[in-house]
């Protein structure tokens, strides 16, 4: 998206100014300002943003300043989005706990979050609750038309991404038919720590953060090379996903709002665990 040339899209992916409370009372126009200044109006704004599906504050806030907005949720497996959320906490340093312990503790534990939900400084990983795909764009119903909402799989996205991108920018409003020359790449894929101790270092010098600002100048830049930095740790690794008692388990757990998910939006996902029968 970022290479169309009728879209802009700041730098740095998952800006959260909407969700985050250390950013959002900074104001729209410093959100603007800082991601968007310099772009001309012939070219339309936006951001990729996890988040915004996963914290109920969300919706009304971004109507709050966007109400036209164009809305788009590319969804995958929610059981295999867990796992993969799971094992970017534990690269992380944010969990050690097997699995299976981890989202039974969540979801016997589980009391949804609140609609004036934001992100904080101290959040739990959330692996159950950020899979809620039904509950989280059912808020968005809320304060946006259906027609403003694009639904697409991860699957499609991997298996048939030219008709995907043409639906997207079609829905966006912008040509249908470009083709970036990126396309098929893959970006961010998860794995394992090149060096581990290499974020803690760099975090901890100051001189690294004090000689970013000074070689990048803008804000955004910096963001945007901090996130490059922590791509750059990963080692890919292919992994299967989680183990079939644990896929069965996390099946009964999405199951119903799977359901709510193809009930309000009319849509089947093609999911094996969850496709419903005779499809």
């Amino acid at each position: 998206m970022q290479r169309h040339p009728s879209l802009y899209l700041p730098p740095q992916k998952e800006v959260h100014f909407f969700v985050a409370e250390n950013v959002f009372p900074r104001g729209f126009d410093w959100y603007i300002q800082t991601y968007f200044s310099g772009v001309g109006e012939d070219r339309l704004w936006g951001e990729a943003c996890p988040s915004y599906m996963g914290y109920g504050a969300a919706p009304a806030r971004i109507h709050e300043y966007c109400p036209d907005a164009r809305l788009v949720a590319i969804l995958r497996n929610p059981i295999d989005r867990a796992y993969s959320h799971y094992r970017m906490a534990v690269r992380r340093g944010a969990e050690s706990r097997p699995f299976r312990q981890v989202i039974e503790e969540q979801r016997s534990h589980h009391t949804g979050s609140p609609e004036t939900k934001t992100m904080g400084v101290s959040d739990s990983p959330f692996l159950l609750e950020f899979g809620l795909y039904g509950k989280a764009l059912g808020r968005y119903l809320r304060y946006f038309e259906r027609d403003q909402i694009l639904i697409l799989f991860q699957e499609d996205l991997i298996s048939r991404p030219e008709e995907l991108l043409a639906e997207l920018f079609s829905f966006l409003g912008a040509d249908p038919d470009y083709r970036p020359p990126n396309l098929g790449r893959e970006y961010h894929v998860g794995g394992e720590k090149r060096l581990p101790w290499l974020d803690d270092w760099v975090r901890r010098r100051k001189f690294l953060k004090w000689a970013f600002k000074k070689a990048l100048r803008s804000k955004r830049n910096i963001q945007a090379a901090k996130f490059r930095f922590r791509q750059f740790n990963i080692k890919p690794v292919k992994v299967e996903g989680p183990p079939p008692e644990d896929r069965e388990f996390l099946r009964e757990a999405f199951e119903e709002d799977v359901a709510l998910l193809k009930r309000l939006f009319s849509v089947e996902p093609p999911w094996p665990e969850f496709r419903t029968a005779g499809k």
